[in-house]
């Protein structure tokens, strides 16, 4: 059978999560071999044949795959650019589990790049990204009281709900300067 549109290793996976139900992260770290940004494009591509034949059961997993890679690869922009690139370069779905995976890493562990021209020109190149992220700001405005940490050494804001509710009155490390003793800021900001 040929594949014309569809990268045929993709879509050998995609068959052996069919006949197996299996998401073989070895297998995905196999074919990305040394090569990082691949670690996190293999899976993008995966779930977008996923998406194409509409293998529902494979969204999940391989959302979550990219997060833990791009969680791991916390300081590394770059694949977090390439990781946006890839999925909205295909995606025209809004609100989707890798969408909503992606945004979260962006505001949660990338705060600071929200507040850049670079950010802005993803946003204005690929609406879906755009309207994923709006979501993803409304969401934690509207629903997580007291979602936004400051550092109080370098104003530093970090969303992340579930850290303000387990810590509220504890101290925390800044992402961006690793001080401790950061105290939560109040409010919906």
């Amino acid at each position: 059978m040929e594949l014309h549109e569809d990268d045929p290793e993709y879509f050998e996976f995609l068959l052996k999560f069919i006949y197996t139900g299996a998401y073989n992260k070895l297998e995905i770290a196999k074919l990305a071999g040394n090569d990082k940004s691949k670690r996190v494009l293999i899976p993008i591509g995966i779930h977008a044949v996923a998406d194409k034949y509409d293998i529902a059961k494979l969204y999940e997993p391989a959302a979550e795959d990219v997060k833990a890679v791009l969680m791991e690869a916390v300081k590394d922009l770059d694949m977090l650019i390439t990781a946006i690139r890839a999925h909205y370069g295909t995606e025209v779905n809004v609100d989707g589990a890798m969408g909503r995976l992606v945004t979260s890493v962006v505001f949660e562990k990338h705060s600071d790049f929200v507040r850049t021209k670079d950010f802005e020109g993803l946003l204005l190149a690929y609406p879906t990204f755009a309207a994923d992220a709006a979501l993803h700001s409304q969401r934690c405005n509207g629903f997580c009281k007291g979602s936004l940490l400051q550092c109080r050494y370098c104003d530093c804001r970090v969303v992340n709900a579930e850290a303000v509710l387990k810590m509220r009155n504890s101290s925390w490390c800044c992402p961006n300067c690793s001080r401790p003793n950061v105290l939560p800021v109040l409010g919906d900001n």
